[in-house]
């Protein structure tokens, strides 16, 4: 899968298209994992930058992780207004 590449999560699930709803719980639950991926590879350079004496740099990395996660937020409150089962999780 390249880095954004949503489609393989509209494609059929065996036999069976997927409904709407089960395509719209697919890419946020990609989405969200794809954005704490981000969140963290930030914080992690937040750290290095740091012991290099780069503690601007770094602060603003953080700040950029926090942000990814505050919508991450709102990514998971559409996800819970979505109907979905179980096993699709």
């Amino acid at each position: 899968m390249t880095h954004h590449d949503d489609d393989q999560h509209t494609r059929k699930r065996g036999s069976t298209a997927l409904t709407f709803e089960e395509k719209g719980v697919k890419l946020l639950r990609y989405w969200i994992q794809h954005n704490s991926d981000h969140a963290d590879n930030y914080r992690r350079w937040a750290m290095e930058l740091s012991q290099h004496q780069l503690p601007e740099v770094a602060a603003l990395l953080e700040a950029a992780a926090e942000l990814t996660l505050q919508i991450n937020f709102s990514l998971n409150e559409a996800l819970d207004l979505l109907p979905n089962d179980e096993e699709n999780r």
